[in-house]
């Protein structure tokens, strides 16, 4: 039974990322009005790294960063005596479940907590903060624009993570609310795993050169061929889910085709299809494996197998280009062409591909989460 893939979005969950055409969310609040130093939230995330929050007073001199790093919190923070760093605070919370966060500032004492549990009281030695005319500036999801902070350790700042039940220093602000109002893609699903989701703009482009394997070593006796493993739940049954490019021609691509309800692949100017299996749903997930050896190229679902001769000329041409330093690959969709719409992970060569190390990645692809 097909079980359609719930892709709305929760108009209470923000989403972290940050998308095309969009910037860091700002908060900008008038020291002399605040009453409390505290601030909580609730976390979620299946990423292992990124900025959540990055907070100035009074300009880029006095800087508070969290982030994650390796599945963990991570603070660092300047003021005029220095700049530290702080990591693996606290547990492992890429794991998808939501967790309270909370920060407090109280003097020249620093305090985070997850879900009420103290991670850290930190002692800072700071001058008073004028009261007069001073900003606290918090960014969201990355730095704040144009900031001229240097951090003491390299850090990704793209996050696919989400916050909910939030509290900037104890004050109501609605620029979150508005923001999510008036744009979609700033909101998070309501249920989510592990995974990553495509929404049918755009695609993730990849440098081949990382995946190459060195069939010139002498320890490895496997001859070179192509292997593709998809894992895909589509909304719609159309879309280039896996491509190979080199300079000027599109080598391979792997797609599916609603009019004709079969599967499609592409070597060159030679096109090879195969009917969707009888258990094919959209909504559903699927799974469909890819090899392209010699003269042979074999695609197999759990109920369908299919094998197809090809030209060793085409092979021979296909792994030319696949070892040539320009060559790229794509996911979810090629330029031109139809993008895929769904939930999709692929292991090539045996590798699972990782969205964070795209060269080129539309900004509203989900790398780490899709809907349930």
């Amino acid at each position: 039974m097909c079980a359609p893939l719930e892709t709305s979005k929760s108009t209470n969950i923000l989403h972290l990322g940050i998308g095309i055409n969009l910037t860091a969310l700002l908060l900008e609040l008038h020291w002399p009005n605040l009453t409390s130093s505290l601030s909580s939230f609730d976390f979620r995330t299946y990423d292992s790294e990124g900025i959540i929050f990055h907070g100035e007073i009074d300009g880029p001199g006095s800087w508070f960063l969290l982030a994650l790093r390796q599945r963990q919190l991570e603070i660092q923070m300047s003021n005029e005596h220095g700049q530290m760093m702080i990591s693996q605070l606290g547990p492992n919370i890429s794991d998808g479940k939501w967790r309270r966060v909370s920060i407090d500032r109280n003097e020249a004492i620093i305090e985070i907590r997850l879900d009420g549990i103290l991670l850290i009281n930190l002692y800072q030695r700071t001058q008073q903060i004028a009261q007069n005319n001073t900003w606290l500036t918090i960014a969201l999801g990355g730095l704040i624009p144009n900031s001229t902070v240097q951090l003491l350790s390299p850090l990704q700042f793209a996050l696919d993570g989400c916050i909910r039940n939030w509290s900037w220093v104890e004050t109501e602000v609605h620029t979150l609310n508005n923001a999510m109002e008036i744009n979609e893609h700033r909101r998070c699903f309501e249920h989510e795993k592990e995974g990553s989701y495509f929404p049918g703009s755009g695609y993730a482009q990849f440098q081949v050169p990382v995946f190459l394997i060195n069939e010139d070593d002498p320890k490895d006796a496997t001859p070179w061929g192509l292997r593709v493993e998809v894992s895909f739940r589509p909304v719609l049954a159309s879309g280039v889910l896996f491509a190979v490019q080199g300079q000027n021609t599109m080598a391979f691509s792997f797609a599916m085709d609603s009019h004709k309800k079969a599967f499609t692949i592409t070597l060159f100017d030679k096109q090879f299809s195969k009917h969707f299996p009888d258990d094919f749903c959209v909504g559903n997930w699927q799974s469909a494996k890819l090899k392209l050896l010699n003269s042979h190229l074999t695609l197999n679902t759990p109920t369908i197998k299919a094998t197809w001769n090809i030209h060793l000329n085409d092979f021979k041409a296909l792994k030319s280009v696949w070892n040539k330093s320009t060559a790229t690959f794509y996911i979810g969709g090629i330029p031109g062409s139809s993008y895929f719409t769904g939930c999709l992970e692929i292991f090539l060569q045996g590798k699972r591909v990782d969205l964070d190390l795209a060269m080129n990645k539309h900004g509203h692809i989900r790398t780490h989460s899709c809907p349930i």
